[in-house]
């Protein structure tokens, strides 16, 4: 029945028992932070179309208007025009951003750019989110908004410390002891631990604040927070 159970959650979830391995996030970029945003290889990085669009700060001639996040330097061997893209504000798209503010609805995807999976070379992808007026297309000159770096390095080296452009919640993992930061306690209905191989070596009903893992081997984990009917998982390393 334990296993039954257990597969039915991890459907649920989009992943088997044995996908642990491969698991990797997506991280929410915000180019005006600047600075650096760290993830590890495999995961996917998001661009805040609303911040991107506060960057550009637009006006009524802006139809046209070329946007252009340019990787400017990456890791020996990687393409960088790989992980380049543009986009054109044309009318629909703008009215389709303004439907979306008018209406207080989310700006997510509005803008056209792809997401990006980082799963060539580990290593620091430097970025320039620029645009181009209309006027200007075609003559190579640019205005450059912010430059901002994304660190890949090896998987499990994060855990669930604070990334950049993620407001979830944090793990610190020390002398067997995990102590989880930032979580709503009246909205988390369970918490569980796993193994990469899918073993459950933990489980909560409620939000707890520190988990006792003294037991079990140092390794790299995954920790699985439920919030009503959303699911939360996260790697961190345990020593």
């Amino acid at each position: 029945m334990r296993k039954k159970l257990l597969l039915g959650l991890f459907l649920a979830m989009g992943i088997t028992a044995t996908s642990f391995a491969q698991m990797t996030e997506t991280h929410t970029v915000k180019p005006s932070d600047g600075g650096t945003t760290s993830i590890e290889i495999n995961d996917t990085v998001r661009f805040d179309d609303g911040d991107i669009l506060n960057l550009l700060n637009l006006g009524i001639l802006d139809v046209n208007l070329l946007v252009k996040i340019e990787c400017t330097s990456a890791p020996a061997g990687v393409n960088k025009n790989d992980y380049s893209q543009q986009t054109v504000l044309t009318l629909s798209v703008l009215q389709n951003i303004l439907d979306a503010i008018l209406n207080v609805n989310p700006l997510s995807g509005l803008l056209g750019f792809n997401d990006l999976v980082f799963s060539e070379a580990e290593g620091d992808y430097e970025f320039t989110l620029s645009r181009v007026d209309p006027a200007l297309i075609g003559s190579g000159t640019l205005t450059e908004l912010k430059d901002f770096t994304i660190e890949v390095g090896p998987e499990g080296t994060l855990g669930l410390g604070n990334v950049e452009g993620t407001p979830e919640f944090s793990v610190v993992s020390k002398n067997g002891m995990v102590t989880v930061n930032n979580v709503n306690d009246s909205e988390v209905t369970g918490m569980s631990v796993y193994s990469l191989s899918g073993a459950q070596i933990y489980k909560s009903n409620k939000a707890v604040s520190s988990i006792d893992l003294s037991a079990v081997s140092d390794g790299v984990y995954v920790l699985l927070v439920q919030d009503g009917a959303s699911t939360t998982t996260k790697k961190f390393v345990k020593n």
